[in-house]
């Protein structure tokens, strides 16, 4: 799952995921990585989350159909959430996720 080039990987590093040692532990990174295949197959959104409560869009939606899959029309709360026990792919630590990418 590894094919991230390492020169890439350090630019991501570098560019968006800040440094642990200056923020509380309760707010440490946690990433979930995902097989692009898995995503592919099994993502899905209906927007209900672009909604407000009273079901009015927040921001217009996109132009194109929803994304659903034969079992959901429904799952992205599984992606965003940080649970190991939950949706696909695995819960890393920022350590965790450094040392598996190669980044420096």
């Amino acid at each position: 799952m590894n094919n991230l080039n390492a020169g890439a990987a350090d630019e991501y590093q570098s560019g968006t995921l800040s440094r642990e040692d200056c923020i509380y532990t309760s707010c440490y990174w946690k990433l979930r990585v995902i097989p692009a295949d898995v995503y592919l197959k099994t993502f899905a959104s209906d927007r209900s989350h672009m909604k407000d409560s009273r079901g009015e869009w927040r921001m217009p939606p996109p132009p194109y159909p929803c994304i659903e899959t034969p079992e959901s029309k429904m799952n992205i709360n599984s992606f965003i959430s940080m649970d190991p026990k939950v949706g696909w792919g695995e819960v890393n630590t920022l350590t965790e996720f450094v040392k598996r990418f190669g980044m420096t």
